[in-house]
């Protein structure tokens, strides 16, 4: 990952000395179809947990909703490369229904902070990038437990409950930009793929101070079990903010010409 900022780096530079074509600003509408594996291990444990005692204590887990968010962006562009920032969110959430009409519910947020490099053709009407970087954010997931009759119960004391989060979240980006411009606006749609490469855990320091009186282990685990037979002791495979899927972007683009295309 030093490697893939460091080359965004040197392109960044190139575009500043060679004199871009063009700046560009967009904002648009995202779409995301997001998976987190190793969340859905920890979910998929749970199932399997309690299908030891009996199968009809959990119902159903629900998979998680499709999301959708503004999107901003800004860049800059020559005739065969760009350099493009910006930023979306994820929002989904997963629950766990229980036959007495319980769930336990996951809501799950992310920052998405992209920067891609692409590489292509574009001028002042139309334009297709191959692209690639990454998307840096922070994620949060808040676990709580619903009764039937909708109360919400999120104290630190209720097995499970707690605001989890990873800061230090890091994913490849990849995938296909394209543009059609009149005069100064046009329309822009971007297909990408999250890779989920170097995702970090997720934990809730709080959560295990209130119980524990100290931070010594503050994760979700990805085998349910581990965390019933011993809830604070060490896991070495805990839920990661691990986002891959597919997401879909399109919107309105606004462009200021370089004096060489004027």
């Amino acid at each position: 990952m030093k490697n893939v900022k460091l080359t965004l780096i040197l392109i960044f530079c190139l575009l500043l000395n060679a004199g871009y074509s063009q700046i560009e600003f967009s904002v648009g509408y995202s779409h995301t179809k997001p998976k987190y594996p190793s969340f859905t291990s920890f979910t998929n444990s749970m199932v399997s947990y309690y299908g030891q005692f009996s199968e009809n204590i959990i119902q159903e887990v629900e998979p998680y909703y499709n999301s959708g968010s503004l999107h901003y962006e800004a860049g800059f562009q020559l005739l065969f490369m760009e350099l493009l920032f910006s930023y979306n969110r994820v929002n989904t959430c997963t629950s766990i229904k229980y036959t007495t009409g319980d769930r336990r519910q996951f809501d799950i947020t992310q920052n998405c902070f992209n920067t891609v490099a692409g590489f292509g053709y574009g001028n002042e009407y139309f334009g297709i990038f191959a692209t690639g970087g990454f998307c840096s954010g922070v994620v949060r997931v808040d676990s709580y437990f619903v009764y039937p009759d909708g109360t919400i119960n999120n104290g630190y004391y209720y097995g499970l409950n707690g605001k989890y989060r990873s800061y230090t979240t890091i994913q490849g980006v990849g995938g296909l930009h394209v543009y059609l411009t009149a005069k100064k606006f046009g329309l822009f749609a971007r297909a990408e793929w999250l890779a989920g490469d170097n995702s970090s855990d997720l934990n809730d320091p709080h959560y295990m101070y209130v119980l524990k009186g100290s931070l010594d282990n503050s994760y979700l685990p990805q085998e349910y079990e581990d965390f019933e037979y011993e809830p604070f002791g060490e896991d070495d495979q805990v839920v990661k903010s691990d986002l891959k899927g597919f997401r879909l972007t399109v919107g309105i683009r606004f462009h200021i010409l370089s004096d060489e295309w004027n």
